[in-house]
């Protein structure tokens, strides 16, 4: 079943890709399944002081080449790089459209 994980840990404040946590790349790692990066990008409109604000808002999604699971504990780390890299760069190519 997919599961969906926001790897920053935290939705962000300025619009702008946060640094990953490792939690991502080990739960790929114990599952042994492949991440599929998801750039998201028209979120921040829903958000406001107390919580979310429901409405309509112009949201781009793109979804990325699947990522394979790391084989090992130290395969983690490089993967949740790779990871962020590609998300980052996918965000700021939305943002500049």
């Amino acid at each position: 079943n997919p599961v969906l994980i926001f790897p920053e840990g935290s939705r962000s404040k300025t619009g702008q890709v946060g640094r990953f946590r490792q939690g991502v790349g080990r739960m790929a790692l114990e599952a042994g399944v492949p991440i599929v990066p998801i750039a998201l990008n028209g979120s921040l409109q829903t958000r406001y002081k107390a919580g979310i604000r429901w409405q309509r808002v112009p949201l781009v999604i793109q979804i990325l080449p699947p990522l394979p699971a790391p084989k090992r504990e130290e395969d983690v780390a490089m993967l949740v790089g790779n990871l962020e890299g590609l998300i980052r760069e996918a965000v700021e190519a939305i943002q500049r459209q």
